[in-house]
């Protein structure tokens, strides 16, 4: 929603709200669901259940004919194939791309017009964001068939826990449906179209978490989708009430999910809690099946490398960077696409007979939970969203010692304005609140931990009930 459209919705009555928000639920089901969905979904099913070997054979078929569109209608990667004397003939299987080399975040930003293939008209297409791990944000075009396709890996996800389309389910993530100045319940809107219920992820506050409580009973909700960091604050109020709020599943995704968060959100809604993990560059997808020895990866989505710092494949159960190739956007491919997140691959397979291979935890950067004055709780994962749009930061990173002041440290590109910085500025306070000073502070570099990890909020104010 743009900001024009956000202050109009801010404005209206709530029950207009709910009827902005069914609307909205109702175009992105004519979107993402329908005849092809379902096609898609059934055959996804069947493939998880394949042997590994099947679906590389796959994977492979899928492969050759999309590098053989990327080499032949990209005009970057047309490029690359002619100084590098390649044809599509020269890839048959996965084991072939290597031949490609490794494409970074600044890469993408450099070439994002001639990563776009041709014919394509941009309009047409989805306009992606992400902040990324180091707050440095990026852009990118999704086709309609990568959007299906992430809607299928996200209910074939679901299934594991018996989740049905259709089934009452809450959300409690970044999406900004409940106006920050609104100060007295609802703090969520029921979206008719879906069946699901948009708790407000910036109204946490020990205040307001005995209407969330009330209001998810009355819903009868039977999952949840949320951030590991939300869902923790609310399970975290539940449990401290010793009550229950029983669920089917909860699934969590955004951020690493720790143990103790696990744990807590387990006891508060009697249930389990599925992880999945992807990346809004569509290029991998990794889900936590009901044995929780780890993330599958799903092979039929993407195809993920795991390297050394020079660029060399580890061995199996060897920690590597993740290097992924999306096999679903075809206009705007992105070949062996390196992220910033580090992980595993290999071992045993899983006891649940699924031919996707298992990942461990992924490390990236540490959540942490900004605190207001108020007593909300802000999840870092919700903050990205105001950094998203800032094409002429490098990096930047959020540092909080008392309830009253963030300060936001920013590497500058050379075409940083002002109005960037009054940009930023507004999009946080309207999450954080007025009670809260964001100042801003310039780096050339952002000083990484001893362990060599990256913070992008670090949060000194403790979390309290």
């Amino acid at each position: 929603m743009n900001a024009t459209l956000q202050k109009i919705y801010a404005k209206v009555p709530v029950p207009v709200q709910e009827w902005a928000v069914t609307l909205r639920g109702l175009q992105i089901r004519r979107q993402r669901y329908g005849k092809e969905f379902r096609r898609l979904l059934d055959e996804g099913l069947t493939r998880e259940r394949q042997s590994e070997g099947q679906i590389r054979q796959w994977q492979s078929e899928q492969l050759q004919r999309l590098v053989a569109h990327a080499l032949t209608q990209v005009p970057y990667y047309r490029e690359i194939a002619e100084r590098l004397h390649l044809a599509p003939g020269d890839f048959r299987s996965v084991a072939d791309l290597p031949k490609l080399p490794i494409l970074t975040r600044d890469g993408v930003r450099r070439n994002f017009a001639r990563l776009v293939a041709d014919g394509v008209n941009p309009k047409q297409l989805w306009l992606g964001h992400t902040s990324g791990t180091t707050g440095s944000p990026l852009e990118f075009y999704w086709d309609n068939p990568v959007v299906v396709m992430t809607n299928v890996v996200l209910w074939r996800h679901r299934a594991c826990a018996g989740f049905k389309i259709g089934d009452p389910f809450l959300k409690l993530t970044g999406n900004v449906i409940v106006p920050l100045a609104q100060k007295t319940p609802p703090y969520w809107r029921y979206n008719r179209a879906l069946n699901q219920l948009f708790l407000s992820a910036f109204h946490l506050s020990e205040d307001a978490l005995p209407h969330y409580v009330e209001a998810i009973r009355r819903f009868g909700p039977r999952f949840m989708d949320a951030y590991p960091s939300t869902a923790y604050v609310l399970a975290r109020y539940v449990v401290s009430r010793k009550e229950t709020i029983p669920l089917r599943g909860v699934f969590t995704s955004s951020e690493t999910l720790l143990p103790q968060q696990r744990e807590i959100i387990e006891q508060a809604f009697a249930c389990e809690v599925f992880d999945y993990y992807g990346l809004a560059e569509r290029t991998v997808f990794a889900t936590e099946c009901e044995k929780h020895a780890g993330h599958h990866v799903n092979m039929d989505y993407g195809i993920t490398e795991l390297v050394d710092a020079d660029g060399n494949h580890v061995a199996p159960g060897e920690m590597g960077r993740a290097v992924t190739t999306g096999l679903h956007n075809w206009a705007m491919p992105l070949l062996r696409y390196e992220t910033s997140d580090v992980t595993a691959l290999g071992g045993a397979p899983c006891a649940c007979g699924r031919g996707f291979p298992l990942m461990t935890a992924v490390t990236t950067k540490a959540e942490d939970i900004v605190v207001t004055p108020d007593g909300r709780h802000i999840s870092s994962s919700t903050l990205t969203h105001p950094f998203k749009p800032m094409h002429n930061i490098r990096e930047s990173q959020i540092v909080q010692s008392e309830p009253d002041r963030i300060v936001v440290k920013i590497v500058p590109r050379p075409e940083y304005t002002d109005e960037d910085t009054k940009q930023l500025v507004t999009g946080l306070q309207e999450r954080l609140g007025d009670g809260v000073r964001v100042d801003l502070e310039f780096l050339s570099e952002i000083p990484r931990e001893r362990s060599g990890k990256f913070r992008w909020v670090v949060s000194r104010v403790p979390l309290r009930f």
